[in-house]
């Protein structure tokens, strides 16, 4: 059975029940079809442009800009045009982690077949505009987006922020209406993990908010990216604001699933997508130290840094 739903300002029509969103009604046509199927490269691991991740059990065969396929120990996914996502589960359908992997780097790659820029990263609305919190695994990219949500501020996106250039302004497209957390955040922000959230990924123990109130529907200009990057323990935390071509490298470093880029390289539209995308946006770096745990304190770093423009 198919359902529709709105992801990433998108219709998607999709065999795998998304209960991150709620479904949608109406007869328009999809942008996107999502569905269980064999793929069409059986064999993708022998592929001479496959390469692995570094956990040794999923790998990315990039057969070209419009067709990428990917294994986990969960399922293989066909990311095909833009359009039609396959996915050849290896265990249950209906294993929580199938979707979740469907929704991040599934839906993540489309984004960037349908020529949009995604970020790796979370993205909150502050005074009309997105600042996108981005940085490596473990930087706090999560714990720092639902500390300014718990604040008043709403969110765009979680994960994967989308940047489409329309005019030459870059604005952020909403994602859905779901926030992911790692366990020690949990606690750190307030919230008892199994009491008040699902627990979505047992292997790396993160938690979903779904359904969140505090979710942004529409559109919103990118004024703000900001990259966070982990120090030496000691050290101070400080704020830097980023110019020129080092903004560039700020997009160039973030973008999801960058492993997909570096094999492809950038053609010339998306390198002039993200020149137009970092000229009309600030950059800034907050580092942090490794052992210090004052989300209340980077948090204070950003807000100062949108609010008085430094």
């Amino acid at each position: 059975m198919f359902n529709r739903y709105k992801l990433f300002d998108l219709i998607v029509e999709s065999e795998v029940p998304i209960e991150e969103t709620p479904c949608l009604n109406g007869d328009e046509a999809p942008d996107v079809i999502v569905k269980f199927g064999e793929i069409s490269v059986a064999d993708a691991a022998q592929h001479p442009r496959t390469f692995y991740f570094s956990d040794g059990i999923s790998w990315y065969c990039v057969l070209s800009e419009s067709h990428l396929i990917f294994s986990n120990i969960y399922a293989e996914y066909e990311v095909l045009d833009g359009n039609t996502i396959t996915i050849r589960p290896h265990v249950n359908k209906d294993n929580e982690l199938i979707r979740t992997f469907l929704l991040g780097s599934a839906l993540g790659v489309l984004q960037e077949q349908r020529g949009r820029i995604p970020i790796h990263g979370g993205a909150i609305c502050i005074n009309g505009k997105a600042a996108i919190f981005s940085g490596n695994s473990g930087a706090g990219k999560s714990t720092i987006t639902s500390s300014l949500v718990r604040r008043g501020y709403p969110f765009l996106s979680d994960d994967v922020s989308t940047i489409s250039l329309k005019d030459g302004a870059p604005k952020v497209i909403p994602a859905y209406p779901q926030r992911k957390l790692r366990r020690d955040a949990c606690i750190q922000l307030g919230y008892n993990p199994e009491k008040d959230l699902i627990l979505i990924d047992g292997i790396r123990d993160k938690y979903a908010i779904r359904s969140d109130p505090m979710w942004q529907e529409e559109r919103m200009p990118l004024g703000w990216i900001f990259e966070i990057a982990l120090g030496m323990p000691g050290y101070p935390m400080m704020i830097t604001p980023i110019d020129g071509v080092g903004s560039l490298g700020v997009f160039t470093r973030n973008i999801y699933r960058p492993w997909v880029s570096k094999e492809l390289g950038f053609n010339p539209a998306k390198t002039k997508q993200i020149f137009a995308i970092a000229a009309a946006s600030k950059s800034f770096r907050i580092r942090r130290p490794v052992d210090s745990q004052s989300v209340e304190e980077i948090t204070d770093l950003a807000i100062n840094a949108i609010l008085n423009g430094i």
